[in-house]
């Protein structure tokens, strides 16, 4: 058998309250950030296509047209919108175009039904309708997810400096 070791040797020693504080503070502080650039990461990710929308179609115009062809991920459903085909009426004449960003297009679509959307002769193969550049499209969810991470950097920087305000340099 082999010799016998004290166990007192390897034994952790309790650590400080002022120590377990602090470790607790630079925890909460790590998972605030983490959760601050995750939340605002996902806002920005989420208004990027409305903002895309709303700043190529802000001055367009609003033309009759006419759904020839809608798609879903769940047919059934009619929610989900993949791919809007529609027959606009322009001053040119008819012309075919699909909707930017169908997923935010209206639901329940079907072939042959009436609807305005906002057609820019710039992109003449795309059009958008009026409802994805309302002031809630682009708040929901993206702005608000925008706001609470940046709500939770603003928390850890007044804490900081509450933190480090009185410390002065050793």
């Amino acid at each position: 058998m082999g010799p016998a070791y004290e166990c007192d040797d390897f034994a952790a020693q309790p650590a400080s309250p002022g120590r377990t504080r602090a470790r607790r503070r630079a925890l909460r502080t790590l998972v605030s950030l983490v959760g601050a650039v995750a939340f605002t990461v996902t806002g920005v990710v989420f208004d990027c296509t409305e903002v895309h929308l709303w700043l190529h179609y802000s001055g367009a115009q609003e033309v009759p047209a006419v759904v020839t062809a809608a798609e879903y991920a769940k047919p059934g459903e009619k929610e989900d919108p993949t791919s809007i085909r529609l027959l606009l009426t322009t001053s040119d004449g008819p012309l075919e175009a699909t909707t930017d960003a169908p997923s935010s297009a209206p639901d329940g679509l079907s072939p042959g039904d009436h609807v305005r959307v906002l057609f820019d002769p710039a992109r003449p193969g795309s059009a958008a309708f009026p409802a994805q550049l309302s002031w809630g499209a682009i708040a929901f969810p993206g702005a608000v997810f925008t706001v609470v991470g940046l709500g939770l950097a603003g928390q850890e920087a007044v804490l900081a400096t509450r933190l480090f305000r009185h410390r002065r340099p050793t």
